[in-house]
């Protein structure tokens, strides 16, 4: 017959990632082996990040104890073995939020001796995958297209590429991620017909919000250097986690009009979706501002023209129909 020396952890198990909010409840085990002189002095504790304070501890014939950020997140009827000094060994977590991810740490303990395990879980945010399109062409000058799908689920998560004329020579290619956990690594792409790519070196902010992360990425470009037709491609990915979301965006270089507020001029209406957004110029453009030439919409969705420019256009009308 095996003799046992001190207690010894024999499996130990803990997911490595984990989807931010799943109703499927999550398992963390760690069985162990002792001897039968320890079996009256045995302690089960797990610890998250902080190996001093744990945040769960049963103690065999007692009810299991929940502290810090893991009360009342846990489901304490669970039974993980018929053995009475492995009732309670494993704690299952009801609805896992980002907040609890981290390294936790099983350990097992007698008046003699102690062993211990540990492993990393990520709650992660999962992001819907979603579409946006921007067009300028020479034959199409009047007409700003977007098109955008999103699906937000909770908590609300939210991406957007766009494309911005600060200037009529120039575009302001930007990529925006709310709500993302872990914070993720985003980069931006230009693609041309050939089908080269070229990853574009761009300024980058991230910003810190409850458990989670709002990144933006930017590039200012001269129309000059661009292809006739160009396809932008915003591609985001989180390390650890298999989940890779990429946006697309078609961008033709020239000068960009304004879309007129007269009837049979105003471009398509996307009710159900987001509202017709026109590109307001700024005379002077930043480089280090994300900002750059931000869409201005209407409360009605329509278009807001300048009064000066609305003048010029009928004063050449006027003098069309004069000739």
């Amino acid at each position: 017959m095996k003799r046992l020396r001190g207690v010894r952890i024999t499996k130990f198990e803990v997911p490595q990632v984990v989807e931010n909010g799943t109703s499927t409840p999550i398992l963390l085990d760690c069985d162990y082996e002792f001897s039968e002189v320890e079996n009256m002095s045995l302690v089960i504790k797990w610890f998250l990040d902080d190996f001093l304070k744990p945040v769960y501890q049963w103690i065999p014939g007692q009810r299991p104890q929940v502290l810090g950020v893991l009360k009342g997140r846990l489901n304490l009827s669970y039974v993980a073995s018929s053995d009475v000094f492995k009732r309670h060994r494993a704690i299952e977590i009801l609805q896992p939020t980002t907040e609890l991810s981290g390294t936790y740490r099983c350990q097992v303990e007698s008046f003699t001796s102690e062993d211990t395990m540990e492993g990393t879980m990520t709650v992660y945010c999962e992001m819907s995958d979603s579409s946006l399109e921007f067009v300028s062409t020479s034959e199409e000058k009047n007409k700003i297209f977007f098109s955008i799908s999103l699906t937000l689920k909770a908590p609300p998560r939210w991406m957007e590429m766009r494309g911005e004329k600060p200037a009529s020579d120039r575009v302001n290619v930007s990529c925006i991620a709310e709500r993302v956990f872990p914070k993720p690594k985003m980069e931006l792409w230009k693609n041309d017909l050939t089908g080269r790519s070229e990853m574009l070196g761009t300024r980058t902010r991230s910003e810190e919000k409850e458990y989670s992360y709002d990144v933006i990425v930017w590039k200012l470009i001269d129309d000059w250097s661009l292809e006739e037709q160009t396809i932008f491609e915003c591609l985001l990915h989180i390390p650890k986690v298999q989940l890779r979301l990429t946006k697309k965006m078609i961008y033709y270089p020239g000068p960009l009009f304004y879309p007129l507020s007269q009837p049979g001029l105003t471009g398509p209406s996307l009710e159900e979706e987001t509202n017709e957004i026109p590109i307001k110029h700024r005379e002077s453009p930043d480089d280090d501002d994300p900002s750059i030439a931000i869409p201005v919409v209407g409360q009605d969705g329509g278009v807001q023209v300048a009064e000066a420019e609305i003048q010029l256009v009928l004063m050449l009308v006027l003098l069309l129909s004069a000739m």
